[in-house]
């Protein structure tokens, strides 16, 4: 049976009364764009365009958002098995200490999922798998260095298998560094419109 049938079935059965959040939202890094922005980056960091996680994060339609909901710190142990892929598309860009960035991210967003580790962690690869944002941009035609208005990226993800709208975070110049996709909480997660359009204006460019 899918993984997150079994995950979601379980977690909705037992907690579906105080999830405390509404919607999830998963947020992904372009690490050319994040890298102008953080001169602390890595010089390796900036070669790739693919885009990799930065977290998944159980999110409400009010604020504050949910964070730092528990104290249990990660055990490493738990994800043993998932670290190879974690290292591919989880990287911590200003640390080859890759597992200080997961900390992080659970700490402050997992611990507010109501999940147990590894399903929290597996949950997340597996939405991320779910989406090829690179190709998605590409294949509309949106290349690197021209500027464009916010709609095209907009739309490109739209009309892509995603068939909803991003949230897109930009830097100064209007870099895009960071966009981040919106899912419901079905016992398989189902992409939803983002409340919000982010931190973009026009025009917005790749490197």
């Amino acid at each position: 049976m899918n993984y997150l049938i079994v995950t979601f079935s379980i977690f909705l059965l037992f907690h579906s009364s105080i999830m405390g959040f509404d919607y999830w939202k998963i947020s992904q890094i372009y690490p050319p764009g994040f890298c102008y922005l953080n001169n602390r980056c890595m010089s390796s960091s900036v070669k790739s365009t693919k885009f990799t996680i930065h977290g998944l994060w159980p999110s409400t339609n009010a604020f504050p958002q949910p964070f730092n909901c528990r104290l249990d710190g990660l055990n490493l142990s738990v994800i043993q098995n998932m670290k190879p892929r974690l290292q591919q598309v989880w990287p911590n860009y200003f640390s080859t200490n890759y597992t200080q960035f997961w900390e992080h991210e659970w700490m402050k967003h997992g611990t507010c999922s109501n999940m147990q580790q590894f399903d929290f962690f597996r949950l997340t690869l597996d939405i991320y798998a779910r989406n090829d944002l690179e190709a998605i941009l590409i294949n509309a035609g949106i290349s690197h260095g021209k500027p464009y208005h916010i709609n095209d990226i907009i739309s490109a993800i739209r009309n892509s298998a995603i068939g909803v709208e991003p949230e897109l975070h930009c830097g100064r110049s209007g870099l895009i560094f960071e966009i981040r996709i919106c899912l419901n909480t079905d016992p398989i997660p189902q992409y939803i419109n983002c409340a919000s359009q982010g931190t973009c204006t026009s025009p917005v460019m790749f490197m």
